[in-house]
């Protein structure tokens, strides 16, 4: 055939090597890989074979998966037309996978592109090249896979006989000539590390000392000469070097311990200690069992110093009494110390978030506007804003009968994001999710009016539910007792979203301003101060503490009895939902019992849902 009435193929030469050895040459195995594909195109000019030029080398990789960047850049170049064919000199330079082969395949038939594999002399183009292409990729797999067992045999027997197989070594060890050398100064670290641990039980407060030592994870230098510098030390890192075998002179592998080859540098009875303070823990935590309400603040919840998520945990005091509460991550990781939050109480946290949701599903003018955009986007005539306004409000005077998993789907349909700061909450709405309600509760509501005209005013007016980007600032006072971080509020807010740049609320106030605290809220503030004073250890006794605030005892007292009222009384009081006629006389009296349940109904508050 003349080549002139040939279609041109452009060939794109594909060459792989599994190890780095030798590429440093001048002529590699990437380079007569090469050579041989260009003189067999060469060879086949008359069919219309035309080398490209761009190189596609992948040296240092291995054939069984496909992350591979040359070989990812030539499928990109597939996929835009620009390769008619992929030359190799084997098939197992493209890919050892008989899976990831096919998926390969299917790339390539989709876009008409063939495969040649220039030694084994077969093209995919035709019916019997497709057939010895399978034999000899199954053969490939089959290669890899006895290949794989004969290094995980060659490393399982290396370590039963002692011996170090590679890896980065752990921290009180250098590696010299394949074999673990005991450093001096690391090792000594070690030993402080276990004999610490041994001493307080507690891996936070050791990492916490680490931290503020210097003390970091091994720094290394890879074969190739890279220089690995050692990180902070993380709860995570340090139960790791608590647990590795290899500091008694064992070697791991899998679920055996062998007698190692090197020299130990902890001795068995720091060992035996140290592990069984993992087992109290281990069997304390076990006693816990995690509640079946589900996360309100799941996956919203941040700090708001480290930006870092906060999940919810739990621990149980000798005393039996379990205590939940949500932890910051960088507090998991590297201790309290690293973060001002650090954890909050479930209770009180997720009690001011759900606080301010109810305050908005009972403000007309949020949800009413959420109504009308939801029916403006769905062009639902249907949705009338004023009867979903009303049904929002029934649905927050119902909130405290809803189930649990009832609560939370709607506070994660509401809040997008709640911060957490010692002075307050930053709290950002999903306006998707007001408009989301809006329209279940048109679906669930009665039969609507006549829409109103089209631009009327009334609760329409002043909304900020028009753009993304609506948050507030909630401000409380967040303290310390008993190790958990407690909310007080100091201030109650008015309540209106605000908007981010603008700075004007629903309400019509100014995004910043808050009403002052009553007096019930002013004395609830003043316990938790008092007792604030009396937890910080800086004063013997409680009358050393009235005498530096220039009251009596038995005032002080009663303020700071205040602060064991149950969570629900104290948020109903700060946002003005506290019974009528209670005054801080009839609190300060104590005329109510110490249990929750007993005190809602001496105070006249209703039964928590």
């Amino acid at each position: 055939m003349n080549a002139d009435a040939t279609k041109i193929i452009p060939c794109a030469i594909y060459t792989r090597k599994s190890h780095t050895e030798g590429l440093e040459q001048e002529f590699n195995s990437l380079d007569a890989q090469r050579e041989a594909v260009e003189k067999y195109i060469e060879s086949q000019r008359g069919e219309g074979l035309v080398a490209l030029p761009d190189k596609y080398d992948d040296g240092g990789f291995t054939g069984g998966n496909t992350d591979r960047p040359a070989l990812q850049r030539l499928m990109e170049d597939v996929k835009a037309g620009q390769v008619g064919a992929i030359c190799v000199y084997k098939v197992d330079r493209l890919s050892r996978s008989l899976a990831d082969f096919m998926k390969l395949m299917e790339v390539l038939e989709r876009h008409g592109v063939s495969f040649i594999s220039v030694t084994q002399h077969f093209n995919t183009n035709t019916s019997m090249g497709r057939l010895i292409l399978n034999v000899l990729l199954s053969f490939a797999q089959f290669e890899r896979e006895v290949i794989s067992e004969r290094i995980r045999d060659k490393i399982a027997m290396t370590r039963s006989k002692g011996k170090n197989t590679g890896g980065v070594p752990p921290l009180g060890y250098d590696v010299v000539d394949h074999k673990l050398v005991a450093n001096p100064a690391e090792a000594e670290a070690v030993r402080e590390i276990f004999s610490r641990f041994v001493e307080c039980g507690s891996t936070t407060q050791v990492v916490a000392e680490l931290k503020a030592k210097g003390v970091r994870t091994k720094a290394w230098t890879t074969v190739k000469g890279r220089v690995r510098q050692g990180k902070v030390i993380s709860k995570q890192s340090l139960y790791r070097m608590l647990n590795n075998p290899k500091y008694l002179g064992q070697i791991p592998h899998g679920e055996k311990i062998y007698p190692g080859e090197h020299e130990a540098i902890i001795n068995q009875d720091v060992w035996d200690k140290a592990h069984a303070i993992f087992g109290v823990n281990r069997r304390e935590r076990a006693a816990v069992t995690r509640p079946a309400v589900p996360d309100l603040l799941k996956g919203i919840l941040h700090c708001g110093y480290c930006g870092h998520a906060m999940v919810r945990s739990y621990t149980k005091k000798r005393s039996g009494r379990t205590y939940r509460y949500y932890l910051c991550t960088t507090a998991i990781r590297q201790g309290h110390a690293a973060c001002p939050v650090g954890s909050i109480a479930t209770g009180e946290i997720e009690a001011q978030v759900t606080a301010r949701v109810r305050h908005h599903l009972a403000n007309p003018v949020v949800i009413g506007r959420a109504a009308e955009k939801a029916r403006l986007e769905a062009d639902a005539s249907g949705i009338d804003p004023e009867t979903v306004a009303k049904q929002a409000v029934d649905l927050e005077s119902a909130w405290e009968h809803l189930f649990p998993a009832e609560q939370a789907r709607l506070v994660q349909l509401l809040v997008q994001t709640v911060h957490v700061q010692n002075e307050g909450l930053r709290m950002a709405y999903r306006e998707s999710g007001f408009a989301a309600l809006a329209g279940e509760l048109a679906v669930d509501g009665a039969a609507p009016p006549p829409r109103p005209p089209k631009g009327g005013g009334g609760f329409l007016e002043a909304s900020p539910l028009e753009k993304e980007g609506f948050s507030e600032f909630v401000p409380l006072r967040i303290t310390r007792r008993c190790g958990r971080k407690i909310i007080v509020a100091v201030e109650a807010p008015t309540g209106g979203l605000q908007r981010t740049a603008a700075g004007t609320t629903p309400d019509g106030g100014a995004a910043s301003q808050t009403s002052g605290p009553n007096p019930l809220v002013k004395a609830i503030a003043r316990g938790f101060r008092y007792r604030e004073m009396l937890d910080s250890g800086q004063y013997p006794s409680q009358e050393a503490v009235a005498a530096k605030l220039g009251i009596s005892r038995s005032y002080m007292s009663r303020l700071i009895r205040l602060t064991l009222l149950a969570p629900d009384i104290i948020e109903a009081i700060v946002t003005g939902r506290e019974p009528h006629g209670l005054s801080v006389d009839a609190l300060m009296q104590g005329n109510y019992p110490e249990d929750w349940p007993g005190q809602r109904v001496a105070l006249g508050f209703p039964a928590a849902g």
